[in-house]
């Protein structure tokens, strides 16, 4: 029932009680002039019943008013849901107010292990420091990134963070370049233990109930390199053969651009043309996984060679190709007639020996061509020319010697040579010599 009823209710049990006063006071002088003639009898029994009446009256009202004034006062279930008290998060990580209430306190300490677990569950880093600056709360997952147990480890955690300007060495002057950027998200490579690791920092403020600053602050640090180590893979293999690990082709194609772009009489640049000698009996005989091994490994020879001074490109199954620009380092014949040397050593297998070799065309940039795909074409056109006259050498483009009709038309699948199996690339009596060794 409500306030205002009960206001209603009280009022109407007053005025029931003044007209039952009313008819009592008019009943008692017919009463008295039945019992005592008397006229004076009959007004003094009057008057009494009038006084008693006032005083009856007084009373019926004040109680009623007390009634009423007791109706209004709230009680405990009608008091509302704002005027309770109201848990800010920096006071319940702080413990709540000082000497709070018994169920107080157990409330505070109830959203303080909530706010623990929700922290505790976070894919990101995060920790809390006091006024002073102090490391007070780390989360599971800080923890376990810099692995250490507790918070008060981390203040021995070392790490080295390069900055444009300055660099750091602890976690704690780490902290103090994200609380002096806020609300900032910084990205940096910090070297922990020896292994690179790529985070996304952020420092904010922490409020308190009046929506002023606490001094305290959180930290937010992001471990994002397993995302750089797949961006960095994504992009390797976008530039690279998965098979070997040579450079592939849509790089080659980007890098002899780039290399015409600045050939000049001061610096010209030689394209090796690279076929590899006897591959495919090795591939059909012993199938394609060691056909890959050889390749792999015949790659490896030939970057061990270049040791830095050009690239080896993978341009087709069993073709490469090399931009040499250190021309005044070592002359690209000298270069190409060692690459051959190398690249027909044994390759020792289980149970055998398998020997490739290696048949080389080159051409120059400005001498011979002055567009990149006319380059690559009169190195192919070298290149055949020594496949069709016995392999395993080392051949530059001259239009004398090159003047045969047929190699000097455009690269057409159709017109490449026909690869004869007469020398077994699998020796049988190495294979027998290994397997006795």
């Amino acid at each position: 029932m409500s306030i205002e009823q009960n206001d209603v209710n009280a009022s109407t049990g007053s005025r029931l009680g003044l007209v039952g006063i009313f008819g009592l006071t008019s009943a008692i002088p017919v009463l008295s002039g039945f019992l005592w003639p008397s006229p004076v009898a009959v007004s003094a029994a009057a008057m009494v019943a009038l006084f008693l009446a006032m005083v009856l009256t007084y009373y019926i009202a004040e109680t009623s008013i007390d009634a009423a004034s007791e109706k209004k006062k709230p009680t405990a279930q009608t008091k509302s849901a704002n005027d309770a008290p109201k848990i800010g998060y920096t006071e319940a990580l702080r413990g709540g107010p000082k000497n709070p209430e018994p169920s107080r306190a157990k409330e505070l300490e109830d959203e303080n292990k909530k706010l623990t677990q929700v922290a505790d569950f976070a894919t990101i880093g995060l920790l809390q420091t006091n006024r002073r600056g102090e490391i007070v709360y780390a989360n599971a997952r800080l923890l376990n990134v810099l692995d250490v147990d507790t918070p008060q480890d981390l203040e021995s955690v070392q790490l080295h963070v390069e900055f444009d300007s300055h660099e750091v060495d602890t976690l704690r002057g780490l902290v103090d370049v994200l609380l002096s950027n806020p609300c900032t998200e910084i990205e940096f490579v910090a070297t922990i233990d020896g292994e690179k690791l790529h985070f996304i920092g952020l420092a904010n403020k922490i409020r308190n109930r009046d929506r002023q600053d606490s001094g305290e602050r959180v930290v937010q640090l992001l471990d994002i390199s397993s995302q750089r180590r797949k961006e960095a893979r994504i992009r390797y293999y976008a530039h690279h053969d998965a098979g070997t690990g040579a450079r592939n082709r849509v790089t080659f194609s980007r890098d002899l651009a780039r290399a015409a772009e600045r050939a000049s009489e001061r610096e010209p640049f030689a394209l090796i043309a690279i076929d590899l000698d006897h591959f495919k009996p090795v591939n059909d005989r012993f199938g394609h996984q060691v056909g890959d091994e050889v390749l792999r490994a015949t790659v490896a020879r030939m970057d061990d060679l270049a040791d830095g001074r050009a690239s080896v490109y993978r341009v087709g199954g069993d073709e490469f190709a090399i931009l040499w620009a250190e021309m005044d380092a070592q002359d690209p014949v000298a270069f190409a007639e060692e690459l051959i040397k190398v690249v027909s050593k044994p390759h020792r297998l289980d149970g055998g020996t398998v020997t490739v070799g290696a048949s080389i065309g080159i051409s120059y940039m400005p001498r011979h061509a002055r567009k990149p795909e006319t380059l690559v074409h009169l190195a192919d056109v070298a290149l055949y020319k020594v496949k069709r006259t016995g392999r395993g050498r080392v051949l530059v483009y001259d239009g004398a010697e090159c003047d045969d009709t047929n190699l000097l038309e455009p690269p057409n699948p159709k017109n490449r040579p026909h690869r004869s199996p007469h020398r077994n690339a699998y020796t049988e009596n190495e294979q027998t010599a290994q397997a006795a060794s």
